[in-house]
């Protein structure tokens, strides 16, 4: 008796078993509906989860330069009273036309010292491969010009 119920559940294991296969074989055959989609399909949902530059940096500037900037770039933020030398004047068209724009890239990218200038600027580093975002930042830095 013991050995014939033993046969069965080794027996129902084996057959349970291969049916598992079984059907994970017809499922592993089945085309996946999300691995069918076509590659214009793709690239659509990844460009529209893709962030807007413009937006990006407009978030950028309004969290990291408006301390000491200023919301309109005056250089006269909330933490340039303590600073020492004063953060630029964006709004200087003297200064405006003294500088490029690859110059102001680089000095939001490598910060103040990457330029010459005061290290109490800060990098950032993370924008080094947004290029598209660097380059409205330096739109709106541009926008600041009286």
């Amino acid at each position: 008796m013991m050995r014939a119920t033993l046969s069965m559940i080794l027996a129902f294991l084996f057959f349970g078993a291969c049916a598992s296969l079984e059907a994970e074989s017809k499922k592993s055959n089945t085309p996946n509906a999300d691995a069918t989609q076509t590659s214009s399909e793709t690239s659509t949902s990844v460009e529209a989860e893709a962030p807007d530059p413009a937006a990006e940096a407009s978030a950028i500037y309004a969290s990291r330069c408006v301390g000491c900037h200023g919301s309109a770039g005056k250089g006269d933020g909330a933490a340039a009273a303590s600073l020492s030398p004063k953060p630029r004047d964006y709004s200087n068209s003297v200064w405006q036309s003294s500088v490029t724009d690859s110059l102001l890239a680089k000095a939001i990218v490598g910060g103040g010292s990457a330029i010459g200038k005061s290290a109490l600027m800060p990098a950032n580093a993370d924008l080094a491969d947004k290029p598209l975002v660097v380059a409205e930042l330096v739109k709106i830095i541009r926008g600041f010009a009286n």
